[in-house]
């Protein structure tokens, strides 16, 4: 429960900036990257990094503008 609530309020704070869909329920995504985390990770033939990368490009790319900040 804590880490939905504190995903909700990150996705209300971005929402309030325009970063975020309104549309989106956290207990869904919060599922969806937990799941998707668990598949990735299980046959241990990707790397953190290389897992953060695909997690953030393929469940967070449409949902939020990242910002390049280098």
């Amino acid at each position: 429960r804590p880490s939905e609530e504190g995903l909700a309020t990150i996705l209300d704070r971005g929402r309030e900036r325009g970063d975020v869909v309104d549309s989106l329920d956290p207990a869904t995504l919060i599922r969806v990257v937990s799941g998707t985390t668990t598949s990735l990770a299980q046959p241990m033939r990707m790397s953190v990094d290389e897992i953060t990368d695909l997690l953030m490009r393929v469940c967070f790319g449409g949902l939020i503008a990242l910002r390049d900040t280098k």
